[in-house]
């Protein structure tokens, strides 16, 4: 099924209703339409939905899924208030024993079509001990009034975050100070160990914040 809408900057979009049946090596789930592969994000293998178009190739077509018909089990409400916007994020609305099995699928997959194993013996995937708040480097995008954030999936427009779920609580302490005045900045990369409780902030903030270290060449 096709349907055809007119988007509010007069660029016509393209809705497709498909049943998706497996997931891609980037994250979005395959389906497939007048014989074209569509990647679409924020599906599940199994489902069926209607994918709006948002990037297309020669070779296949790459959307995002704006409504389930057919849900499956597996689909969960993600926890992150700014998931589907921001493009940091891929599988939150898959409850997370589903996206251990997926990732080893994926990794199969892959062996078999570009290896050429006929066979490959994959073992099951590690299930990280901190699903949340683990991660100890962000790189944040700027925009012209100074925010920091991520951009979205497929469109890559800004996207202001305040507080990130995945990243560790350092990193957004150091998120909310600066939010709002690095305005002039490309973008703002922060790493922090969490064993050494040290920082690399590039690029130097001291004309911002000189209570935050940053500018820092190697840890000490």
């Amino acid at each position: 099924m096709r349907e055809k809408t007119r988007a509010a900057d007069t660029r016509e979009t393209e809705k497709l209703r498909l049943s998706l049946t497996d997931m891609a090596f980037e994250g979005g789930a395959i389906g497939r339409h007048d014989g074209q592969v569509v990647f679409a994000a924020y599906g599940i293998p199994g489902e069926e939905a209607v994918v709006e178009i948002e990037r297309r190739s020669k070779d296949y077509l790459m959307g995002r899924v704006v409504e389930v018909l057919s849900p499956s089990l597996h689909r969960v409400d993600a926890p992150c208030p700014y998931y589907g916007s921001c493009g940091g994020c891929q599988w939150q609305h898959i409850d997370y024993p589903f996206q251990l099995e997926l990732k080893a699928r994926v990794v199969g997959e892959q062996l078999r079509r570009i290896g050429k194993f006929a066979e490959p013996s994959v073992a099951a995937t590690v299930a990280a001990e901190e699903r949340w708040h683990y991660r100890n480097h962000a790189r944040f995008s700027t925009d012209r009034q100074g925010q920091l954030g991520f951009v979205s999936l497929l469109r890559r427009r800004f996207v202001r975050i305040d507080h990130c779920r995945i990243m560790h609580p350092w990193i957004n302490g150091v998120l909310e100070r600066l939010q709002g005045k690095c305005a002039g900045l490309h973008q703002v990369a922060i790493r922090y160990g969490v064993r050494t409780e040290q920082a690399l902030i590039h690029p130097s903030l001291k004309e911002i914040d000189d209570s935050i270290p940053s500018g820092q060449t190697s840890y000490e």
